[in-house]
């Protein structure tokens, strides 16, 4: 037996405590990457969540009435795919704070099941942790506890109310402590792998060539464990050596780059880098190995562009270790895939850029229309006195005709910001689309070839068919602009169904049934940055007064309005092409829905409430209607027509506008008028409906609706049309 010296037993002691050291190291870095990667989930499913439906829900104490909600069932819905996507999930809810207890909001779990909380149910359970979120507005993982259900580790993420900056919600995400604790535990078999390599390393050093043939075979074992443990790890890891050379390459590598490890191995590690780094990776290691400084190894995770095998770059995050084996330096790097993580942010900065940009063009449209409307209504009553003056009628025309682009101007306003009133009809889209395009080719130059490629079974779609033909219209136009020597349009539509893969990246749609209009040339198309911009409202590469910039941002609002999508692919030189799509209907098309026959416009001695708080444009109408031969009674808020109402006052029709001062809106006067006047009609107007008179401006069944500004013909018209209907 050979005996042991002290030297060797001090070698022994200094690699044990070495070992020990990297085995803790590798626990603690296991379990803050496993906190951080809760953390980081709940935060990511935090944000993909629409805040404004989340602070509704929290606002709420009525919470049997609560599930029959929209907001309840967007939200439940967002959860249960939370969900499925987290493997080892198994309780994602959102909780908030009421009358001093925690309460469920929503729960992804199954309803009735034993585990799953209905909305208003009371939290029992230790909520420091939903404290301190609520305390601090910040994530926090709870650490490790055990009750019926199991041992969880929960995740959790404020949810801010977009209004107030306020943390109005709690969203928790518990996951099974056992897959928690394996990782963990790979991360620790991973520091003693590396221990255990340092020992047979330098015990091969020690002891001499008298265990040499013992110690490499401990070390070829040594090597399946540590690759065992390598393709085993959900992140890429490579080793590389000092001159760059990648030596090893595990499965999660071969994943991202796509690169076989066969071709991987052997290789220098710039060809997963793009220019420039390539040229200065080489530099880098030099720099490092010659003064121990670097911007990358030890540096903790970075993030910086990695190149795939077929060219392409992603963004991912690095890691870099470094480690000296038989007196030669390697380095170990730890790479992360980030593409999904930054496109669910891209698209959700998107989204709140829209929408900041359509409630700006929203507030400015309405300021135009009332202006708009009460220059119409003095013009039109000015045009009555002008006698036959040629130079003054022509000069009425024009003015006129110029406040009909600028009314045309406020309106793609409008339907940029999704607060058009939309005229719904259950439309043959085939139908309109065909009609539309058969009339273009009158338009368009004949250097334009329009083609035609009509699905036979397309369905129908509930659209404001006018809405729609101004779509296409515009974007039949933008198509001519980029064909200036002439081309091809074609129009194609088409039934697609879609699951939730094809509607994740498309914010707002539902999986189901859509019928698809899609509108392509192949003319001079538009560079990646430029088609990013394309649906900005006022964006236009077009020459000055060649072009509003509203034409794209008109057409996207309508279709989301519309609760459909649109989307544009083009390549510089090569085409443009867009894609609308709108849920499927199965009710009656267009063509099979009577129409309703007009009578004359002229009054009958009827008595109408005009209800009107822009003093200008209250005069104009009331001259206008007092000239159509109505007696008028004008109010400028609600309480003043209360007033009248209760004067004795008993209109035949109430005209009132939607958005109104004194706390009462159009439709609140125009119900407290009714039930006061049952026999009194109701006829709107507005410059936009803000969503008071319907669902995403959508007009309720029933509701007569004149958008500012109105000539003095429509509301002639309209009037008769209502009046003259049998109560």
């Amino acid at each position: 037996m050979t005996r042991i010296s002290k030297w060797e037993i001090s070698v022994a002691a200094a690699l044990l405590l070495t070992g020990a050291v990297l085995i803790f190291a590798a626990n603690f870095y296991g379990t803050r990457l496993e906190e951080r990667r809760l953390r980081d989930l709940a935060v990511m499913a935090a944000a993909s969540l629409e805040a404004a439906d989340v602070a509704a829900l929290a606002a709420s104490t009525d919470y049997d009435g609560l599930t029959g909600t929209r907001e309840f069932r967007d939200i439940r819905a967002a959860l249960a795919r939370m969900r499925q996507s987290i493997p080892d999930s198994q309780f994602i809810y959102l909780i908030a704070k009421s009358a001093g207890d925690w309460r469920f909001l929503a729960d992804a779990g199954t309803v009735g099941s034993a585990d799953y909380s209905p909305p208003g149910q009371i939290y029992r359970d230790d909520a420091s942790g939903f404290e301190t979120v609520l305390r601090t507005g910040q994530p926090f993982v709870e650490p490790m506890a055990e009750d019926q259900w199991g041992v969880w580790v929960s995740g959790e993420a404020p949810i801010l109310d977009p209004a107030t900056g306020k943390t109005v919600a709690v969203l928790g995400i518990d996951v099974d402590a056992r897959d928690w604790i394996a990782r963990v535990w790979g991360y620790r078999a991973a520091g003693a792998g590396v221990a255990m390599l340092i020992a047979v390393i330098a015990a091969l050093f020690a002891i001499g060539r008298r265990r040499q043939e013992r110690n490499i075979r401990a070390l070829a074992a040594l090597e399946d464990s540590t690759r065992t443990i390598m393709n085993a790890a959900a992140v890429g890891l490579m080793t590389i050596d000092e001159n760059g050379i990648i030596r090893s390459f595990n499965p999660e590598a071969e994943r991202i780059f796509g690169y076989a490890e066969n071709d991987a191995v052997g290789a220098n590690v710039s060809m997963l880098m793009p220019e420039p780094e390539q040229k200065a990776h080489d530099g880098h290691i030099a720099r490092f190995l010659g003064s121990g400084s670097s911007n990358v190894v030890g540096t903790g995770t970075r993030e910086l562009l990695g190149r795939r095998k077929d060219g392409k770059t992603f963004p991912m995050e690095l890691s870099v270790a470094q480690m000296t084996t038989g007196g030669r330096t390697h380095f170990v790097g730890s790479i992360q895939d980030v593409s999904e993580r930054k496109a669910t942010e891209e698209s959700l900065r998107q989204a709140q850029k829209m929408e900041t940009l359509s409630n700006l063009t929203g507030g400015v449209a309405h300021d135009i229309n009332n202006m708009l409307m009460s220059v119409q209504t003095n013009l039109e009553l000015v045009e009555d006195h002008l006698g036959d003056d040629p130079a003054a009628v022509d000069s009425m025309s024009l003015a006129l005709e110029a406040l009909k682009h600028g009314a045309e101007l406020s309106n793609r306003l409008l339907a940029f910001s999704r607060k058009q009133p939309l005229q719904l009809k259950v439309t043959n889209i085939n139908t309109l689309v065909g009609d539309t395009f058969q009339q273009l080719k009158r338009t368009l130059p004949d250097s334009i070839n329009v083609r035609t490629s009509l699905a036979g079974d397309a369905w129908s779609a509930e659209v404001d068919p006018t809405q729609l033909a101004n779509s296409l219209v515009s974007l039949a136009f933008n198509a001519r602009d980029a064909m200036p020597g002439g081309g091809i349009l074609r129009v194609e539509t088409s039934n697609t169904r879609l699951d939730e893969a094809d509607v994740a990246d498309m914010e707002g749609l539902r999986p189901g049934d859509y019928v698809s209009i899609t509108v392509t040339d192949n003319g001079c198309g538009m560079p990646p940055a430029v088609a990013a911009r394309s649906f900005d409202p006022f964006f236009t590469t077009k020459p000055a007064g060649q072009g509003s910039g509203l034409g794209l941002s008109m057409v996207y609002g309508f279709a989301k309005q519309s609760g459909g999508h649109v989307s544009i692919e083009s390549e510089e030189g090569k085409g443009t092409s867009v894609r609308m799509l709108f849920p499927r209907t199965g009710a009656q098309s267009l063509a099979q829905i009577p129409v309703r026959t007009r009578k004359p416009a002229q009054a009958q001695g009827e008595t109408i409430l005009l209800v009107e708080d822009e003093p200008t444009v209250r005069a104009g109408i009331s001259r206008i209607l007092g000239g159509l031969g109505y007696i008028v009674h004008g109010a400028g808020s609600g309480p003043e027509a209360m007033d009248l109402i209760d004067g004795g006052l008993a209109p035949d029709l109430i005209l009132a506008d939607v958005v109104l001062p004194a706390g009462m809106s159009g439709p609140e006067v125009a119900s407290a008028v009714v039930a006061r006047v049952p026999s009194c009609k109701v006829l709107f107007m507005s410059g936009y409906t803000d969503n008071i008179m319907g669902h995403e401006g959508r007009l309720d069944p029933g509701v007569e609706l004149l958008t500012k500004p109105f000539p003095r013909a429509a509301i002639a018209a309209k009037l008769r049309e209502i009046l003259d209907v049998a109560t």
